[in-house]
């Protein structure tokens, strides 16, 4: 089944935007709003999630191989730059080493490296979240902390009661033992990795590890946090453009120590 997909702009070169886990392609309204009249835009909802909720979600692989697959049938050129955000970093990730051919450039933000310490902590926790996810005041209480603009709340409460818990311990199972593609250290793809500076330390320290990887530059947002594409949507889609196009990225952005 081919994943759910919103289209817009009519650029000669496609952008393809990966949604958090949770969520689905709203939250990238402000930059494809503003990038949709450059480029073509591809909002993609990925398996388990916003109208891809019926598609399992089977693993961060199986995720980027049908990213993979809308982005040879509706990408320009099948090709595409890739932008993705907390879950929608992790498939780049995946997809960027399984599929390069279908990658020009990339931007991922606010993903891990390495498995999360200790286990017999993250383990539970995930589990309770999992657990909780279907109670509405969870859901609020989730969006409070994410600081979503208040327009945004109603639709990710909408996307919350779709979400099944069978999704969530799948896709944290993954992540809490997440480790970098091996296919990467042959990467040949531009690939831009960045944090909020408000993020988690974990995620922060991963930056040393991406930046190990082949054709990888890494920066770190000022005074934002995990979703500051919605924080900062201006500086968010002023860097899209710029490592799209091959120009100098915002000076805000810091080079990591």
């Amino acid at each position: 089944m081919t994943l759910y997909f919103e289209e817009e702009g009519s650029g000669e070169e496609t952008i393809v935007f990966l949604h958090g886990l949770g969520v689905s392609g709203w939250m990238w309204t402000e930059q494809v709003e503003a990038l949709r009249s450059e480029w073509h835009c591809l909002n993609v909802h990925l398996p388990g999630n916003g109208e891809s909720h019926e598609i399992p979600w089977l693993s961060l692989a199986d995720s980027a191989d049908a990213v993979a697959e809308v982005i040879r049938s509706h990408g320009k050129g099948s090709r595409a730059h890739v932008v993705g955000l907390s879950l929608g970093g992790y498939v780049g990730l995946h997809l960027l080493a399984r599929h390069p051919d279908v990658v020009r450039k990339m931007v991922i933000s606010g993903v891990t490296t390495r498995p999360l310490q200790p286990r017999f902590v993250w383990w539970p926790l995930t589990r309770l979240v999992a657990f909780f996810s279907g109670f509405g005041f969870v859901a609020k209480l989730s969006a409070r902390s994410m600081q979503l603009p208040p327009e945004t709340v109603p639709l990710y409460l909408h996307d919350a009661r779709r979400l099944s818990s069978r999704t969530i311990r799948r896709v944290y199972d993954e992540v809490l033992e997440i480790e970098l593609p091996e296919q990467l250290a042959e990467n040949e793809r531009p690939l831009l990795a960045v944090a909020g500076q408000a993020e988690a330390k974990s995620v922060l320290a991963s930056l040393e590890d991406l930046r190990s990887i082949v054709n990888t530059s890494c920066r770190i947002a000022p005074d934002v946090h995990h979703a500051w594409n919605a924080e900062r949507p201006d500086l968010f889609t002023q860097m899209i453009r710029s490592w799209v196009s091959g120009d100098e990225l915002p000076e805000e952005l810091v080079v990591p120590a």
